[in-house]
């Protein structure tokens, strides 16, 4: 499973699972990328067929639903 791991969670999980030979993940403190826009990170994780794990609030899905019907 290819997975975008939030930069608000540890990259240490993103390790762990890589480690496991199953997934490909990445946590963008590991390849220079913190502090990304939003948009940018989506627009990535779509190219590249990349689920994203972020760590915000239910109430916050409408808008990332809202950024994929955009790119769509």
């Amino acid at each position: 499973m290819k997975l975008f791991i939030d930069e608000c969670l540890s990259p240490a999980l993103a390790r762990h699972l890589n480690q496991s030979g199953t997934h490909d993940v990445l946590h963008p403190r590991d390849y220079g990328r913190l502090g990304e826009r939003d948009d940018e990170v989506l627009a990535r994780c779509l190219a590249e067929d990349r689920m994203i794990s972020p760590r915000m609030p239910p109430t916050s899905a409408s808008w990332w639903l809202g950024k994929i019907s955009i790119l769509a």
